[in-house]
């Protein structure tokens, strides 16, 4: 019977490796990278009602089919594009990194006219056959090709205006007016004085797609290049491993035999999430990678919160078959609470978020759910069939912290008057730099991120912005030896200026990443982090009011802005510039602080009902300090993940890491020192008046 048990030991660990072996092209090939990973370009399309044409469905679909005419002409392998609400397209161009030229075809609207001197229009682009570029006398034109009644018209136009210019106007910009001299009558033409081969190739490609039936206007572009995308890929992996690494080594090390069978579990969360993802052909991103380290970290909360509980009950005499029984039994409650606080914020993210943002929430997402799995499912399955093998197993019965007196109730007015220190510096911090220091996903602008092929200075770039009345713009050299330049909204034609004059009065350099954010983006990602913050806030409240009481709600909701406070507060008086990521990590900190609370308030609620002689602040006093070896493992284990992702991650991470850690320091300090203690200085006045 034990050999049986043995063998299937054996079989789950060879279920696994081959699992994880077997997995691996599927996963591969069904996961797809973002730009930020393989670099290309990202635009965001606004469609713009005029007098002449308003936006609807139909024309929505008539754009997407145009730009996926013109796109295809550039070569571009899986472009994406998809609506978005009811006035936006969104279009991802992988490998392309000549993003300018894409900008100036995907926005032609390409409408062609014929007129004569009068304003008579005799032909449009709906009469087009064909256009292409071709050298005529060693000068680039377009060739014109006409349909039978196109053919018919133009032969008409050209019998009318012997002798006369025929003006050709292209999205009402004259480009050229030849004189005709006879008339035609083959239906072909050609357009003249182009001044480049590349402006004659992008009237070609738009003239032969067709008119875009609406004004189309590009209020967000993004462009990364190859060397970042490769840089990245290999920072989030070496992040990845080592993140992954050091909670293994803790689990083995405090939990001995049981942290062997949360790390059989953790490799089996981290099979079950790459797995669903593939599934779900989801696009991999640097924010979703960060998304994933951050979620092996949480994974390993639900095995915690049940160790912490079979460790109490091994305590309280009971055997080791026995105590993973209720262990998993008491601790199911909290774990189910906990992770539902957290998936609320990764829904709120998905809802509100867009591109990068949206990867993330999907990845924390799917890894909260796939911890549940593993953690209530697999864990429980693989430790009574340890356990039943009759062999000497056992939970390491470290730490002595759920036996330790603290008063933390008793000293309130020193952890209340702490916080609101720490806020008060906060609102004066805000105050004095105008807000935070916003990047220009929140105000809108111009980024370039470039390295000279040969050594530049500070001075250099400097004197060039100067040159082009940019002498405000932001200025930083990067690691790298790079320079990274802010500058206010540019338009296309100023952003092409600008990068041509580095290049001649400097020399040539590589462009690593280009964005631009319009004013029209940044205002509504304002208003959406404010809504989300605001919607999540208010679905916690909810929740935890239905599952516990109001007076928990409250407490812990008011612990949650505490943590965002202190975050703020922390990035206000450093002056650090924040990204949109800033929300995504801002949100996950709102999670993971209601995470932590409700597992001391799920201890509370417990006791309260079993101890009910004994004094209330006794009773919050224990419950704070039963749950708090839990607390301190489930921060530590998040912190290597998120140590590793701010220490070994690319830039992109650094923000959104550098608020994680702050955030998951204030949000353990509030879970103890401040949700609870407001909870019951509550329930104190309240009895009081009874």
């Amino acid at each position: 019977m034990k050999w049986s048990k043995v063998m299937n030991v054996v079989a789950l660990v060879a279920i696994v490796i081959v699992l994880a072996v077997g997995a691996v092209n599927p996963i591969y090939n069904n996961i797809r990278l973002g730009l930020d990973l393989r670099g290309g370009t990202h635009l965001v399309l606004n469609l713009v009602d005029t007098a002449e044409a308003k936006v609807d469905e139909q024309a929505r679909q008539g754009v997407i089919r145009i730009i996926n005419d013109r796109i295809n002409q550039f070569g571009v392998t899986e472009p994406l594009i998809i609506p978005e609400g009811s006035h936006r397209i969104i279009v991802e161009l992988p490998g392309l990194e000549d993003s300018e030229e894409a900008i100036r075809v995907i926005q032609m609207t390409a409408q062609l006219k014929f007129e004569d001197q009068n304003g008579t229009v005799w032909l449009t682009g709906k009469d087009l056959k064909d256009a292409r570029f071709i050298y005529e006398e060693n000068k680039p034109v377009v060739s014109l090709e006409f349909g039978s009644e196109g053919s018919k018209k133009f032969a008409t136009a050209t019998e009318a205006n012997l002798g006369q210019p025929l003006r050709i106007l292209l999205d009402d910009e004259l480009i050229t007016a030849p004189v005709v001299k006879s008339v035609i009558h083959d239906g072909r033409a050609v357009i003249s004085g182009i001044q480049s081969a590349e402006e004659a190739q992008r009237y070609a490609i738009a003239l032969r797609s067709g008119a875009l039936p609406v004004k189309v206007e590009i209020v967000e572009s993004r462009m990364v290049g190859p060397t970042l995308g490769m840089d990245s890929i290999a920072k989030s992996k070496r992040a990845l491993v080592i993140g992954l690494a050091a909670v293994l080594l803790y689990m083995v090390i405090y939990y001995g035999l049981f942290g062997l069978v949360a790390n059989y579990c953790l490799i089996l969360y981290v099979l079950l999430t790459l797995a669903a993802l593939a599934a779900l052909r989801a696009t991999l991103t640097v924010p979703g990678i960060a998304g994933f380290i951050l979620s092996i970290g949480m994974a390993v909360d639900a095995n915690v919160i049940i160790f912490e509980r079979i460790k109490e009950e091994r305590r309280n005499g009971k055997t080791i078959r026995s105590a993973v029984g209720s262990g998993f039994d008491r601790a199911l409650a909290a774990v189910i609470d906990s992770n539902v606080t957290t998936l609320i914020a990764a829904g709120v993210l998905y809802y509100l978020g867009t591109g990068p943002i949206r990867g993330f929430a999907v990845t924390l997402g799917v890894g909260i759910l796939a911890s549940m799995v593993s953690a209530v499912l697999a864990t429980k399955y693989i430790l009574r069939l340890v356990t039943n093998l009759g062999w000497p197993v056992d939970i390491r019965l470290t730490g002595v912290l759920g036996q330790t007196k603290l008063d933390i109730v008793g000293k309130t007015k020193i952890w209340f008057t702490l916080s609101g220190f720490i806020i008060a510096i906060t609102i004066v911090a805000l105050i004095a730099h105008g807000g935070l220091n916003a990047g220009i996903d929140f105000r809108g602008g111009n980024l370039f991120e470039l390295k000279f092929d040969q050594m530049a200075s500070l001075e250099q770039v400097r004197s060039v912005l100067a040159d082009y009345q940019l002498e405000n713009s932001i200025l930083q050299q990067t690691s790298a030896g790079g320079f990274l330049i802010r500058t206010r909204e540019l338009s296309d034609e100023a952003q092409h200026d600008l990068q041509e004059g580095l290049k001649t009065k400097i020399g040539p350099y590589e462009l690593i990443r280009a964005e631009k954010v319009g004013a029209l983006i940044s205002a509504e990602l304002k208003k959406n982090a404010l809504l989300a913050l605001t919607v999540a806030a208010v679905l916690m409240l909810i929740y935890i009011a239905l599952r516990f009481q109001f007076k928990f709600a409250v407490a812990g909701v008011l612990a949650l802005v505490h943590d965002v406070m202190v975050t703020v507060g922390i990035f206000a008086l450093a002056n650090i510039e924040i990204d949109s990521t800033f929300v995504a990590a801002i949100l996950t900190i709102v999670g993971y602080s209601i995470n932590n609370t409700i597992v001391v308030f799920d201890r509370l609620r417990e006791n309260l009902k079993s101890a009910k002689k004994e004094p209330v602040a006794q009773t919050v006093n224990r419950s704070i300090i039963e749950t708090l070896t839990r607390s301190l493992n489930t921060v530590l284990t998040t912190l290597f993940a998120v140590v590793a992702l701010l220490l070994l991650g690319g830039d992109t991470t650094k923000v959104f890491a550098l608020a994680l850690f702050i955030g998951l320091i204030a949000g353990t300090y509030s879970s103890i020192f401040i949700a609870s203690p407001l909870w019951f200085f509550w329930h104190s006045k309240s009895k009081a008046k009874l």
